[in-house]
């Protein structure tokens, strides 16, 4: 029997050809058919598919926090279709949707497990005093439109749901440094443990940097938080969460050489409480009920008048007041 020759580019398809099957069937398997959904409650606050959310959703996993390389918190929201990120100084970032822009842009709610952070006052988040950092965070939820009613006004361009890890889903401890330009220094710990049916998280940091070289608007802080989840039961969860933010930061509008209102430090510190308790009634109905405080406090110095005119009858007037 005389078999035909095949030449270097036949032998080349007829290889490739064989092994296409062999890569099928290694590439998937019946696992993937049965693979978990990802569930968001930030859409209509219930637990949802994200398949079968009605509105424009964007969840950011973990997986894509650690790789971004980002980090700050409102950095992660560039990977958010039709999201802006700015800095209006080195240390102070505004987000909007679909260039809503200004110094402090509205309409978008921002919550913490559901804990609401807009301040009503300013009408916008203050990034920088949210008591968490990026390590602490498991995903991020965003609603983007105006398709979220059951948040109220605050949220007319959308709503950011921050979601941080949970103790029972972490139980490993670790230590996350952050050194570059700028004198950017930051460090991060974090422990967890369980004691009988208390599963806690202990979250520690400080962040500095000295802000843009042009303007020296730096940034000192530290924050801390505590996630404590205690399972009584079966079906019922309950969650408590608590922490801090106190620093320093450098805010200016960079005018003219010698003048007070440059640059000023600006003080502030915060801290919060949330406590939920969720139980599970059946397989189609949960009871959920929260509670939080928030608490935010600004200070920048301030000057009397007698400093600003440099009037030596005023200086005198001012101590015999005092």
């Amino acid at each position: 029997m005389i078999y035909p020759r095949l030449d270097r580019v036949q032998q080349l398809l007829l290889s490739i050809a064989l092994s296409i099957p062999s890569i099928a069937c290694h590439a998937y398997s019946e696992t993937d058919l049965f693979s978990d959904i990802p569930e968001i409650v930030s859409a209509t606050r219930i637990s949802q598919d994200i398949s079968e959310v009605p509105v424009s959703t964007t969840v950011i996993t973990q997986e894509l926090i650690q790789a971004s390389g980002a980090i700050d918190i409102a950095d992660l929201l560039k990977l958010v279709p039709g999201f802006q990120v700015y800095t209006p100084n080195a240390n102070k970032y505004a987000v909007t949707y679909h260039g809503a822009s200004g110094e402090f842009p509205r309409n978008l709610d921002v919550r913490i497990n559901g804990r609401p952070v807009y301040i009503p006052l300013l009408s916008t988040v203050a990034w920088n005093t949210l008591g968490i950092s990026i390590s602490d965070i498991q995903r991020i939820e965003v609603v983007r439109g105006s398709n979220v009613p059951s948040y109220g006004s605050n949220a007319l361009m959308g709503a950011i749901n921050i979601i941080t890890k949970n103790p029972i889903e972490q139980p490993s401890s670790q230590i996350t440094t952050t050194v570059g330009s700028q004198g950017k220094r930051d460090i991060t710990t974090a422990f967890n443990g369980k004691v009988n049916d208390l599963y806690y998280r202990v979250s520690l940091g400080h962040e500095q940097n000295n802000g843009f070289d042009f303007q020296q608007d730096g940034e000192n802080l530290n924050l801390g938080n505590i996630h404590l989840v205690f399972t009584p039961s079966l079906y019922d969860s309950i969650d408590f969460t608590a922490g801090f933010n106190n620093g320093t930061m450098v805010i200016g509008d960079g005018g003219n050489q010698g003048e007070l209102r440059e640059f000023q430090d600006r003080e502030h510190f915060s801290h919060f409480q949330h406590l939920q308790w969720n139980r599970i009634i059946d397989e189609k109905n949960e009871l959920n009920t929260q509670l939080y405080h928030n608490y935010l406090e600004l200070k920048t110095q301030s000057y009397p008048t007698s400093e600003l005119l440099n009037d030596p009858g005023l200086i005198q007037l001012n101590g015999q007041l005092a």
